[in-house]
């Protein structure tokens, strides 16, 4: 019984640690941070990543069981994800928020990923000790890579985007088009 609290300890100290760390680090890169962005990017980690959690827990429970209760269940796990996704999605949402200046491309998408399975994995042992902190390694750290290779994909889509038209603009000032 003890050690359950001494669990739940070490997890608060631990995921502060790893915000108030990254937050150092954006500080002392003498790049200042937007607090929208950084809510913003906690808000989505936060709505989108346990569902996306649950839904690759459920696939594997649809693949079993293929009926309409296998559906139904799927529904299930996505929506129930947010009792044990909703805090580690958050807190590696407020750090993707943070890192997004600092660590550009695919490499910021890997420490975000590890970022949230470690988040995923304390809280998972805060809360039920070590029984299945591997799955939640797992599951924390795949959701964070999809969320955040969606937005640096999001990102290069706006770039391109922005620059086809800034070449239109152009190609239409010298007469070409």
């Amino acid at each position: 019984m003890a050690t359950d609290s001494v669990w739940k300890w070490v997890f608060l100290l631990a995921l502060l640690l790893v915000v108030a760390g990254v937050a150092l680090l954006r500080h002392r890169s003498c790049c200042p941070f937007r607090i929208g962005q950084v809510l913003g990017s906690a808000l989505i980690f936060g709505l989108l990543g346990p569902p996306l959690g649950g839904l690759m827990l459920g696939l594997g429970v649809l693949v079993i069981e293929s009926s309409s209760r296998g559906i139904g269940l799927l529904l299930f796990l996505m929506l129930a994800s947010y009792l044990l996704g909703l805090v580690p999605a958050v807190a590696g949402g407020l750090c993707a928020g943070l890192l997004r200046p600092l660590i550009g491309g695919w490499a910021r998408v890997v420490v975000v990923a590890w970022l949230c399975a470690l988040t995923s994995t304390l809280f998972g042992l805060a809360i039920f000790g070590l029984k299945g902190t591997p799955l939640l390694l797992l599951l924390g750290g795949l959701s964070g890579l999809v969320l955040e290779a969606a937005w640096l994909a999001g990102q290069c889509l706006r770039a391109w985007c922005d620059g086809k038209s800034e070449n239109r603009g152009r190609s239409a000032v010298l007469g070409i088009f």
